[in-house]
């Protein structure tokens, strides 16, 4: 993480071109992570459900405990990678402000919290897959707009 050391970053072109590759790898990773979760589990209420318990009348069985382990187990580590990359590159560019840190801290807090919804929903109560719906949303969202507004301040 060599960018956080370097003063100004439109004096190293270099640094610059390896960040705005950086950011273009994590925006397109945001953008396949929507797709993929769409695809496996779905992105609303409905094929939410039927994907974690099931729906009798359209054959479709619930989805197995190990697999949903495994999807958030895998979750947990690239969520970190990207988004402790992002937040460090979004920093970087616009400065530690009270509203960066809590930009920071929502996007970190509502990650974790999609998992947990996500898990609540699963072992306890179908109540629970709104708020992961939510936090989901809100997330990849605040992490998108860091992506474009670090794009812009880098160009």
């Amino acid at each position: 993480m060599r960018f956080t050391l370097i003063k100004d970053l439109s004096k190293h072109t270099q640094m610059r071109a390896l960040l705005l590759g950086m950011l273009f790898f994590l925006t397109l990773f945001l953008l396949v992570d929507i797709a993929i979760k769409d695809t496996l589990i779905g992105l609303n209420l409905e094929s939410i459900s039927s994907t974690l318990y099931g729906n009798e009348e359209e054959y479709i069985e619930g989805i197995n405990e190990g697999t949903l382990l495994e999807m958030i187990h895998a979750d947990i580590f690239f969520m970190m990678m990207s988004l402790t990359l992002l937040s460090s590159i979004y920093t970087r560019v616009m400065g530690g402000s009270k509203t960066t840190n809590r930009l920071i801290s929502v996007l970190f807090i509502s990650a974790l919290a999609t998992l947990g919804f996500l898990l609540l929903a699963f072992y306890t109560s179908a109540l629970f897959i709104n708020a992961y719906i939510f936090t989901f949303a809100l997330w990849h969202t605040i992490a998108l707009l860091f992506s474009i507004v670090s794009f812009k301040k880098l160009l």
